[in-house]
């Protein structure tokens, strides 16, 4: 009895099989599966490319850019600079009771986000604006309280650097390399593949 069921089994699936077999070779079958094979290919092929002409423009971002035949400091490192200014007013600002936690909390994540290499350049840009606008509160509260001579002193020097490096940020090289690459693949059909494939296209910092 046992013999014959596990025969009637083995009969059963060889029957499914020759089922599965006999759909798959019909023509209509083939050749929605060779799309199915061409589309995914396609699909691979685009994301990769995307991707590495994605990354070529990042890597501007940390590593500096080649322009007109000159080299051009990274955004990465003013970035940084600010980062490090912040460490100096958070201070300060704590002495007049100023709140400066979305500031010192915005500050970590860039500093963190930049230092890791982050290839997710939207959140880096998201970031880095968070930080500026909390920046820019707590300088303005700062300036507008009687601050002692040595804090005045330190802060003016503070605000001169502030503004040099986010001067050098709104003009960097790297916002006109991204401008190039916008320029080439942000419109149809690439805009729309990108957007499907869920690939980031570089941001200005500006």
């Amino acid at each position: 009895g046992s013999e014959m069921c596990i025969r009637d089994r083995a009969d059963r699936l060889c029957f499914r099989k020759e089922e599965y077999m006999d759909f798959f070779k019909k023509p209509a079958v083939a050749v929605i599966l060779s799309l199915i094979v061409i589309f995914a290919s396609t699909l691979i092929s685009v994301s990769a490319k995307l991707n590495n002409k994605c990354d070529k423009v990042t890597d501007g971002f940390y590593s500096g850019v080649r322009y007109k035949g000159e080299n051009h400091d990274a955004i990465a490192e003013e970035i940084s600079s600010l980062c490090a200014v912040t460490d100096e007013i958070v201070p300060i600002a704590s002495n007049y009771g100023i709140d400066t936690a979305a500031l010192s909390d915005s500050s970590q994540r860039l500093r963190a986000l930049v230092s890791s290499g982050s290839r997710d350049i939207g959140s880096v840009y998201q970031t880095y604006s968070e930080f500026i606008t909390a920046l820019k509160d707590v300088e303005a509260q700062l300036h507008a309280t009687g601050l002692s001579s040595r804090h005045e002193e330190a802060m003016s020097e503070y605000s001169d650097e502030i503004a040099d490096c986010v001067d050098d940020i709104n003009t960097a090289c790297y916002n006109d390399s991204v401008r190039e690459f916008l320029r080439k693949y942000d419109k149809f059909p690439t805009r729309n593949w990108a957007d499907f494939l869920g690939v980031s296209f570089p941001e200005y910092f500006s």
